[in-house]
């Protein structure tokens, strides 16, 4: 499928993502306990709800994604890498939102 007729877009947003390291599916609780790599060597898990997971399963190293208005998503580890850098460790600028977890 050709897309080249439709605008393009780059992003600006802040988010909030780790690197998937594992998912564990829970189907009759209707979620996945997922893995994520939050620092070198550090992980942690966090319950995403299926429906996540609808268009697809991520790899390890894909990407978890929350975005500001609790969307939550899944992106992969190229795509991502190519439109996002992290932000250092400083006060966002004013009129962010902190993406909670």
């Amino acid at each position: 499928m050709e897309w080249s007729d439709l605008p393009q877009y780059r992003s600006h947003k802040i988010v909030r993502a780790a690197p998937i390291v594992e998912l564990r599916a829970l189907p009759s609780l209707g979620y996945f306990n997922v893995q994520l790599e939050i620092a070198p060597g550090e992980t942690t898990t966090k319950p995403v709800d299926a429906s996540v997971f609808v268009r697809g399963r991520p790899e390890p190293g894909d990407y978890l994604v929350a975005y500001a208005d609790g969307y939550v998503s899944w992106s992969p580890k190229a795509a991502f890498e190519d439109g996002y850098r992290p932000v250092a460790d400083e006060p966002e600028p004013e009129g962010e939102p902190d993406v909670a977890a």
